[in-house]
């Protein structure tokens, strides 16, 4: 017991003479003044490499010539004790690029193959129903007409012009208009 109250009476000596139980108050020149909210800087624009600058200039030239492809399909619903019981629609989606004024458009042929109905959205929202033209299941392509005008077209390049290794850029919609004119470089 007198071991406690010696250890007490010594704790209460070294607060008291060392300003341990002291409220800490700055001089001041050290003191703090009212703090200022932080200034705002506007926005400075982003600088692009050359290679950003020549990938959003081809999606800025042919972005608006690539158009989303929809789909129906009808497949065929099976019972495993009664066969063949009906059809039901599939909906497909995929891209494709103008590539004439008059509304010709090249898709590949998995993104039209076995379809009853073909649609187009353009690039402004306009919906326009499609006709098959022609295709190559071998090489994957199919060429679809759409009605109207004042479309935009791509401008091609020629392919034996390019070396292997140079830049490719893919610019599509290939899920639909959740990412609508994606871009791969």
């Amino acid at each position: 017991m007198t071991a406690a109250f010696m250890g007490g009476l010594l704790v209460l000596l070294a607060v008291k003479y060392t300003g341990l139980g002291q409220a800490l108050v700055l001089p001041p020149s050290i003191q703090q003044e009212e703090a200022k909210p932080p200034e705002i800087q506007p926005p400075q624009p982003i600088q692009m490499t050359d290679y950003e600058t020549a990938t959003v200039r081809v999606v800025d030239q042919v972005g608006p010539s690539v158009v989303m492809i929809t789909t129906t399909s009808l497949v065929e619903v099976k019972d495993f004790f009664f066969g063949l019981v009906g059809y039901r629609p599939v909906q497909g989606l995929g891209s494709g690029v103008i590539f004439r004024e008059d509304g010709h458009i090249l898709t590949n042929y998995h993104v039209i193959e076995n379809a009853e109905e073909v649609v187009v959205v353009l690039s402004d929202g306009r919906k326009v129903s499609a006709k098959l033209i022609g295709a190559d299941p071998d090489n994957d392509l199919a060429v679809l007409k759409i009605e109207g005008k004042d479309f935009s077209v791509a401008k091609f390049g020629r392919s034996e012009n390019l070396r292997v290794g140079q830049m490719a850029i893919a610019i599509g919609n290939p899920i639909g208009e959740g990412l609508k004119n994606t871009v791969t470089v």
